[in-house]
Formats: structure tokens, sequence, C-alpha cells
């Protein structure tokens, strides 16, 4: 079974960095409601982090 780890959830956005493979980045599943609009607010997340959010992103191998 696949282990669910952010790095591999459609929430997570990769922080851009000099490395070959990023190691932390932002939750956008945490929203935040200001008056009659809705916005992402990213969270700080490491990449092998999990949580109860997790959703499957499109293009990641299922069987790893």
């Amino acid at each position: 079974m696949m282990e669910q780890e952010c790095g591999k959830c459609r929430f997570f956005s990769a922080a851009r960095s000099c490395m070959e493979k990023p190691t932390w980045g932002h939750c956008t599943y945490a929203v935040r409601e200001e008056g009659n609009r809705t916005e992402s607010e990213g969270r700080f997340t490491w990449v092998n982090k999990t949580c109860e959010h997790f959703k499957i992103r499109e293009g990641v191998s299922v069987f790893r």
C-alpha cells in the first residue's frame, strides 16, 4: 500500500529550491474565509508528513 505522504497529495505545493527533490512545501488544503471570498492559505509542511485530508495527486503511482 502507498504511504499517504504530503508530497503525493493533491493539496501539496512543493517549495522552489535548488535541490533535486523538494523536502518541504505548502499544504493548500487550509482555507481562510474573509467576507464573501474564500482563499487558500498555504501552510508549511514536510514532504513526508501525513494528515487526514490526504487526496492522491494525479500521476502518482499507487504501487510504490
